[in-house]
C-alpha cells in the first residue's frame, strides 16, 4: 500500500507531498497533503476537482491490474 502511494507522488511532480498510511481502522487507506504551488515554478497547479481525475484513472487502472479495490 505504501508502494501504491509512492506511485501517486509521481502524479504531482514538482509539488511537495506528505502522505501516511492508516491501519488502526477496518480498512487500510491513505492520506496526502498537496502542496499546490509548484516548488519548480512558483505556478498554482490545482485549479479544481477536474484536476483530480488523473489521479482517479490512475487509481482505476491499478485497481483493474492488481489486488487493490477502490
Amino acid at each position: 500500500m505504501l508502494a501504491l502511494g509512492y506511485d501517486i507522488c509521481h502524479l504531482f511532480s514538482g509539488h511537495q507531498i506528505v502522505y501516511a498510511l492508516h491501519m488502526d481502522s477496518a480498512h487500510c487507506h491513505l492520506h496526502f497533503v498537496v502542496n499546490s504551488v509548484s516548488f519548480e515554478d512558483g505556478k498554482k497547479h490545482f485549479s479544481g476537482f477536474h484536476d483530480l481525475f488523473p489521479v482517479r484513472d490512475f487509481l482505476q487502472h491499478k485497481a483493474k491490474y492488481s489486488y487493490y479495490t477502490l
